[in-house]
């Protein structure tokens, strides 16, 4: 199951009308999203996938303080610094009853994971970049959201505002592969697919 299957399934279930996507590229999740209204924000417009040529920063900051997304697909630049700061920017502008998904929660290794891509074996070109370091710190300091990502498609990481606990230790410690690798299962809310099908009413409907 890919990304947009995932997102399809969640728009159809919540009857979501709005979607946004960060980070269009050339539009192969964009094509495949069923919604109503759909904007798509790449700084580099390939085709008309990308409504909007821009960064994310400069799209969340022409917007209306009244706007609203029901659904937000955040697969843009792979920094930690930018995801968190694009899922920040989100939470502005989602629906009450909204939802975050992120791509490339779930590095397999640390060659996955670095700051640029790595061509070389294991990665060979595969880059997930520090994406997991972002939903460490929402761990450690976001008490009102809840993470829970299914482990397909290099990890979907699903964001809900509903209160969950945050983790029990210090960020000095935390922010690292080592304590990733060590601890994904649990940063993570790590589900399998069959997991997800079997539960998504829970995981899209935490209150």
């Amino acid at each position: 199951m890919k990304r947009y299957d995932i997102l399809n399934k969640i728009i159809a279930i919540k009857g979501y009308k709005s979607y946004l996507e960060i980070g269009v590229r050339g539009g192969e999740c964009f094509q495949k999203i069923a919604c109503e209204n759909k904007t798509g924000v790449d700084p580099v417009k390939i085709n008309e996938s990308t409504t909007h040529e821009m960064t994310s920063n400069d799209f969340f900051d022409s917007l209306s303080p009244d706007t609203r997304f029901d659904c937000v697909f955040i697969d843009g630049l792979h920094i930690d610094e930018q995801v968190y700061e694009d899922v920040e920017n989100s939470l502005k502008f989602l629906s009450e009853d909204g939802v975050i998904l992120l791509h490339d929660c779930n590095p397999p290794t640390k060659f996955h994971a670095s700051e640029t891509p790595v061509f070389g074996p294991p990665a060979n070109g595969d880059w997930n970049g520090t994406v997991y370091m972002a939903l460490i710190k929402l761990r450690l300091y976001r008490k009102d959201l809840t993470l829970t990502t299914v482990d397909t498609d290099w990890g979907i990481g699903i964001i809900r505002k509903s209160p969950s606990q945050t983790l029990n230790v210090f960020p000095a410690d935390a922010l690292s592969w080592e304590f990733f690798s060590s601890n994904r299962k649990e940063i993570l809310n790590l589900v399998s697919l069959d997991e997800f099908e079997e539960n998504i009413d829970s995981i899209i409907n935490m209150k």
